[in-house]
């Protein structure tokens, strides 16, 4: 029924990984097919995406012309500082003509404070085309780079738009003035702003196109942006076997529908997808998903086996739990049977002489000692398993632990020939030493109980570095490799001791087990000469100081 289950876990697994690899084509299908489509989308709404916020920013700055006090720009600066905009300005600056002279006032981007300045050395083009508007007659300044914006500004009311809307159309036109609407009162100064160019090509352009051309650091297109004159602003990395290109003119000066003058742009951006770029991200995401779902059908798989070997092991714990009780019962029936026999003899004095009423007391003793022994094993195991095993650490000297051991088996091993053998003086261990003397005592019972046929039990200690290792060895049949790994787990007991109908509750053995480990040792068993015989080998940490 297990396999069965496993079997049919595996199916549905198979069966749902190639669905989902299905599935993950057809939506592979339909992602290529979107994103195929998106290439003039997307570049438009990068051009938007600029324009929109360089748009947002100058009209927050660019002041009336009515209105150019310190407190105005100060206000303008600080309020336009607060929108958290990016910084995409490295000058601002005030102009203004002053008898036939235009002079020149920086603004302080942080505070917005105005200071007299001499005019920069890469303005001198601005500058020139501002005097001759001054004098009555220039065309719109209009920069090579597209980094250098020039706002008009105009004595009459900035229109129902307040200060940041168009101006009306009312009062005479200067000469030559083509930055204004036709028959606008004249330019009293000019609001000049200055992008940083580093900031510019080196973050802004880049996020957009990460943003809307090249998710996910994908090179699916080519991003190249150029100014009217020919220059390269802002590219991405080349690419071979490009398609088509798309090509649209953005940078409106940063007017946005805000400002007067002609609908003049100063870059083009052009976009050419890379061949194949799209089948590989579409490849990839799919690959991905199929391995997510082979991951996840593999969990619900490796759930589903762990639910078998936990419910298998359930089961077997039962079995041997259930076959523990048949054997204590057997265990406790077998000696009361005795005591009682030898009771009720004794009782109607069946048996009346010296001789038999000290045979019959002492199978009495016997057996109780038995019953006892049975009781305090299991009492033992109990307290293993809730955890409290060493109930007093203190050193312990294993010499006098391995004599009172043997002492205490001295009836069990009268039949074997005893062979101990270990230095002069052994080095404490940390423990509770009850426990250790029942693990010992366990072990020699073991070896009598199952290996006493061949007649020998060999008790060695010895010290290997920091630990104390005790060997117990009998020349019985040995353990079989196979039982060799259950040997220690609860209730267990090998087929030749259910064979020869041994004595034994098969907790002694993980009872041993528990306390050895519980010490910070570790107990092991293997084979002897010749596949002979059994060797156990516990392992002790010897004590700080421990000098036997």
């Amino acid at each position: 029924m297990e396999h069965g289950f496993v079997l049919l876990l595996v199916v549905l697994c198979a069966v749902l990984t190639i669905l989902q690899f299905r599935w993950t084509g057809e939506l592979a299908k339909a992602e290529f097919e979107r994103l195929g489509g998106k290439q003039e989308e997307a570049t438009r709404d990068f051009c938007e995406a600029f324009d929109g916020e360089l748009g947002r920013s100058c009209t927050a700055l660019v002041p009336s012309g009515r209105d150019l006090s310190d407190a105005a720009i100060a206000r303008r600066v600080s309020d336009w500082r607060k929108g958290n905009p990016r910084p995409i300005f490295r000058r601002l600056a005030l102009a203004t003509p002053v008898r036939r002279v235009v002079t020149l006032r920086m603004i302080d981007l942080d505070t917005g404070a105005m200071t007299d300045s001499e005019w920069p050395a890469e303005w001198s083009a601005l500058k020139s085309n501002l005097s001759r508007k001054g004098a009555g007659g220039s065309a719109p300044y209009s920069d090579e780079g597209g980094m250098l914006l020039e706002f008009p500004l105009r004595g009459g009311s900035r229109g129902p738009g307040g200060d940041g809307g168009p101006p009306d159309d009312r009062g005479p036109r200067s000469p030559g003035d083509d930055d204004g609407p036709r028959g606008g009162p004249p330019e009293t100064g000019w609001f000049i702003a200055e992008l940083d160019s580093h900031y510019v090509t080196s973050t802004w352009l880049p996020d957009l196109s990460a943003k809307y051309l090249n998710p996910d650091n994908h090179a699916v297109h080519q991003v190249k942006v150029m100014s009217n004159s020919g220059d390269t602003i802002f590219t991405t990395e080349p690419a071979k076997e490009l398609e088509a290109p798309v090509v649209v003119a953005f940078n409106h000066r940063g007017r946005d529908g805000q400002f007067p003058g002609p609908d003049q742009t100063l870059w083009t951006l052009e976009t050419r997808r890379q061949r194949g770029a799209l089948e590989q991200i579409v490849a990839t995401s799919r690959r991905r998903n199929l391995v997510l779902a082979v991951a996840v059908n593999g969990l619900i798989l490796a759930a589903g086996w762990a639910l078998v070997r936990h419910t298998r092991k359930s089961r077997q714990l039962a079995e041997a739990q259930m076959d523990f009780v048949a054997t204590v019962s057997h265990e406790l029936r077998t000696p009361l049977t005795v005591i009682r026999g030898a009771a009720h003899n004794l009782k109607r004095g069946i048996v009346n002489t010296p001789e038999g009423i000290g045979r019959y007391s002492g199978m009495i003793l016997q057996h109780a000692d038995q019953l006892s022994e049975m009781v305090q094993q299991v009492l033992d195991f109990s307290a293993v398993r809730k955890g409290s095993v060493l109930s007093n650490k203190t050193p312990v000297d294993v010499g006098r632990v391995l004599d009172e051991a043997l002492a205490n088996t001295a009836a069990e091993t009268s039949g074997c020939e005893i062979e101990v053998a270990r230095p002069e003086a052994l080095p404490a261990v940390m423990g509770d030493e009850a426990a250790l003397r029942r693990a010992f005592q366990n072990l020699l019972s073991n070896a009598a109980n199952h290996g006493g046929s061949g007649g020998w039990i060999g008790v060695r200690s010895r010290i290997a570095g920091q630990r104390l290792e005790v060997h117990i060895a009998d020349r019985g049949p040995g353990i079989p490799k196979a039982e060799q790994e259950k040997i220690f787990e609860p209730f267990f007991r090998g087929a030749a001791a259910h064979g020869a109908q041994i004595r034994g509750s098969g907790i002694g053995l993980s009872l041993v087990k528990e306390i050895i480990e519980a010490h910070g040792g570790e107990i092991l068993v293997g084979s002897g000469e010749n596949g002979r015989g059994a060797i156990f080998t516990v392992s002790l940490p010897i004590a700080e100081g421990g000098d036997g």
